[in-house]
């Protein structure tokens, strides 16, 4: 009768109010996270630029990563350089593993290794259990035991700057607000990547 769906209707209106609020809530939410992140990012950058270099970026590469752990609940977070008179990508820095096994990993691009695949990609590439891939990692991934990985080529102006990667070690489908945020941070990384390469050659 018309006094149900009238009451239906306004239960249903009510619901929608309620979970646009909630949507809304959460979108504000999601973007002061995003900004936080980004901020730490820039201020780390920031601090390696001062006192004419004495501290430059790439010496502050860990502090980077720690960011991206924190920012996307990651087990391990890994960042390959790419080396174009190589044209190979070197490991040069991760988290949640030792120090010792940094630089030991190269891969050139064309092999059958998710950071070649991922530079020749072009874009974001998700793998949902790294050891069904076939794909070759490097040791310290296998070391820290992460299955699924979200890696994602640093490029800045058309440049190839390197690729960078998280990892966790469950199965994990990562959500759009994940894969966003580490868009986000990933880009301004490479941004920040340019500007240090910028800044030592007027230093230089």
């Amino acid at each position: 009768g018309a006094p149900e769906i009238e009451q239906m209707h306004d239960e249903l209106r009510r619901a929608t109010t309620s979970a646009m609020a909630l949507f809304g809530e959460n979108l504000i939410q999601y973007q002061q996270s995003e900004k936080q992140f980004l901020r730490r990012l820039e201020k780390v950058a920031a601090a390696s630029m001062a006192e004419n270099g004495t501290a430059p970026l790439r010496q502050r590469l860990h502090e980077i990563l720690k960011v991206f752990s924190t920012a996307l609940a990651a087990e391990t977070v890994g960042l390959y350089f790419y080396e174009p008179e190589q044209r190979q990508l070197r490991l040069v820095a991760s988290t949640g593993v030792e120090d010792g096994l940094m630089d030991e990993y190269v891969t050139p691009l064309g092999a059958p290794s998710f950071a070649s695949r991922l530079a020749g990609a072009g874009h974001m590439l998700y793998i949902a259990d790294v050891a069904k891939s076939g794909l070759e990692v490097p040791e310290p991934l296998r070391k820290t035991g992460a299955r699924s990985i979200l890696g994602m080529p640093l490029i800045c102006r058309g440049v190839l700057f390197g690729a960078l990667y998280v990892g966790v070690t469950e199965t994990r489908l990562f959500e759009p607000r994940d894969v966003r945020l580490f868009e986000a941070l990933g880009e301004r990384f490479g941004v920040l990547l340019d500007n240090a390469r910028v800044h030592d050659d007027l230093n230089a």
